[in-house]
């Protein structure tokens, strides 16, 4: 709703206005004083307060120190899991180097087994044989020869 005032310039009521205060020179005036209560109640809050921050920062150094010891203590269980691997990765190739080694040294034995039974077994087949006889194939099966 629009407000028109009638009256007389006169007699209408001023808007203040902000008009800027001329200031006294800092020389001039008066100094502001701060009152703080002393007593032995506020003493007492103020040492507790002061008890209370000290120890939030020796604590808070304690933390400091643990975490700088934690991270030292991690980095140095890093190098030895990295020099552990290399250990480890060594003791997995000589294990299949041996398993290796197992399956050629039963190979070796099954083969020196039957050595000397094979040459007598022949030797005794060709003692046995006429002169101008001649075998074409031998077959061992267990304990038989056909």
């Amino acid at each position: 709703m629009i407000r028109i005032d009638l009256l007389p310039k006169e007699e209408r009521k001023r808007k203040p206005t902000l008009a800027p205060r001329a200031r006294a020179p800092r020389a001039a005036r008066a100094p502001v004083k701060i009152r703080i209560p002393v007593g032995a109640d506020t003493a007492i809050v103020v040492v507790i307060f002061v008890v209370i921050l000290g120890l939030m920062y020796f604590m808070f150094a304690a933390q400091k120190r643990e975490i700088a010891r934690l991270d030292d203590e991690i980095a140095s269980m890093q190098a030895e899991l990295k020099r552990l691997k290399e250990a480890v990765r060594l003791v997995k190739d000589l294990e299949e180097k041996e398993r290796a080694i197992k399956v050629k040294l039963e190979i070796i034995g099954k083969l020196n087994k039957d050595r000397f039974l094979i040459a007598h077994m022949l030797d005794e087949l060709s003692r046995l044989l006429p002169e101008n006889c001649w075998i074409l194939s031998v077959v061992e099966k267990k304990l038989s020869v056909a």
